[in-house]
């Protein structure tokens, strides 16, 4: 098993000038389109080879499978960064509309664009929430059976910081450890139920992040460890991500 580590880093932050993005020189990166994948493309490429800064997968903008264009956008994906692993937050039903219909749909679509993803050497990675609110799917189990009951190109995104409260995360992990090909590594304090701080640093909060970080190996992880805690901790970040690669 061989497990491997990125930091999160926004596409808009590698294109805005007035960003110095040089802390993240010579490291690995999951790059994130969470606000949309219309970009510079050129400019991003350009200024993530002069910092030799690597993309090892790429976090996707919210679209529906059934959305006309989520096959042209994970085509693009991978012609421009020729990554393998994609993440994804499951998309929501409308509100009213009932969301086992919805459900249907979107399995439906992705069997339909199952061949060409598998073709592509894709695999997308649904990310898990605390709660449904109207996704169609949400929990690591839930994305698991997914996984493990057809053949489609799916795996698992897990996000400490989304996890339901209460779950014992260490005894969830282990339970869909090997659909996981992506873990979101951070912690979080929801003490104030109205007002969670989320994508804290991984040791910083109320979860066993860090044993399960040391617990990785037991459990049978082979995938991509991100460090993604929110933006004031970047350095952390960095600091984090040197320390496991021994550099």
């Amino acid at each position: 098993m061989t497990i491997q580590y990125a930091c999160i880093l926004e596409h808009l932050d590698v294109l805005d000038d007035k960003v110095d993005i040089s802390l993240c020189r010579n490291c690995n990166v999951q790059l994130n389109f969470y606000h949309g994948f219309d970009a510079d493309h050129a400019k991003l490429m350009s200024r993530l080879e002069k910092m030799s800064i690597a993309v090892t997968s790429i976090h996707l903008p919210t679209v529906a499978f059934s959305d006309e264009g989520f096959m042209p956008l994970l085509r693009k994906a991978k012609e421009l960064y020729g990554v393998g692993l994609l993440t994804l937050h499951p998309s929501k039903a409308e509100e009213g509309k009932d969301l086992s219909q919805y459900k249907e749909q979107e399995i439906c679509a992705l069997e339909g664009m199952a061949d060409e993803i598998h073709d592509l050497g894709l695999l997308v990675c649904i990310e898990n929430f605390p709660f449904e609110n109207n996704r169609w799917v949400y929990s690591p189990n839930g994305i698991y059976t997914l996984c493990s009951e057809t053949n489609l190109p799916i795996g698992i995104t897990y996000d400490t910081s989304h996890t339901t409260p209460g779950v014992n995360i260490l005894d969830e992990f282990q339970q869909v450890a090997d659909k996981v090909k992506i873990l979101h590594l951070s912690n979080r304090d929801s003490s104030d139920p109205q007002h969670w701080k989320v994508h804290l640093p991984y040791k910083n909060g109320e979860l066993p992040a860090e044993e399960l970080l040391k617990k990785l190996d037991f459990f049978g992880f082979d995938g991509i460890v991100v460090f993604e805690y929110a933006k004031k901790y970047y350095a952390e970040i960095v600091s984090d991500y040197r320390r496991f690669i021994g550099r």
